[in-house]
């Protein structure tokens, strides 16, 4: 159940429209104006690092800055279980997504002006039953020390979503997230009918098709290749 869990919410965020409606609605509504949702590049989740080996995130994509060539580094991760380490899955996400930039031979072309690393955000997306528990920075996992020992450990928050709760708020417009997280709160018939009554209602021509709608990131993925 788990596992078709994950490849319903990866096709879900397929598509630069659920991107859009997760940041929008959920976690930075000014962040969200910022960002050109049109200019979302899908990125290879596979990674092998240092030794041989392998990270596999469950999505990764470049969204662009409006205007410029600047663009944020997104990760999300699926998560139907509380995994205490997941801030330490996500700080070596993100740790393998700079060292593939870094190395990559496009380096120039993939940082800023001055070779600088893009900004990130990583988001944990939860449909688990009970509430989620672990600590959402790798700092919090880390023995306490004293003095300027304490300042020298490593810090990296990362936003969990918990579906359960998004699904008891209403957001204030159309969010294709909170039909998501409607259907784990209630998957009885009626809320089902009723959802998908919503997005026919809200998305009624063939060109809101799940197939038109993926047409642009598989293009995008393609374009992007496997470096970053």
């Amino acid at each position: 159940m788990s596992r078709r869990h994950d490849q319903s919410y990866k096709l879900l965020f397929s598509l630069p429209l659920a991107v859009e409606h997760l940041v929008r609605g959920y976690i930075d509504g000014g962040l969200a104006r910022e960002l050109d949702f049109d200019r979302v590049e899908y990125l290879a989740t596979e990674r092998t690092g240092t030794g041989l080996t392998r990270s596999l995130a469950d999505l990764v994509c470049r969204i662009h800055f409006r205007g410029s060539s600047r663009y944020l580094l997104f990760a999300a991760e699926f998560q139907s279980g509380v995994d205490r380490y997941m801030a330490l899955r996500a700080l070596a996400y993100v740790a393998d997504a700079y060292r593939g930039l870094v190395g990559s031979k496009r380096r120039g072309r993939r940082l800023g002006p001055r070779g600088l690393l893009p900004p990130v955000l990583t988001v944990t997306i939860y449909n688990g039953r009970r509430p989620w528990t672990a600590p959402d920075d790798i700092f919090d996992l880390i023995e306490p020390v004293q003095g300027r020992l304490a300042g020298r450990q490593p810090r990296m928050p990362h936003q969990v979503l918990d579906l359960r709760q998004l699904a008891r708020q209403r957001p204030a417009e159309v969010n294709v997230v909170s039909w998501m997280a409607s259907l784990e709160l209630d998957p009885s018939r009626g809320n089902v009918a009723r959802v998908v009554r919503e997005v026919r209602a809200t998305y009624p021509g063939p060109e809101q098709s799940v197939d038109n709608l993926a047409r642009a990131p598989r293009a995008a993925k393609r374009r992007a290749g496997k470096a970053l």
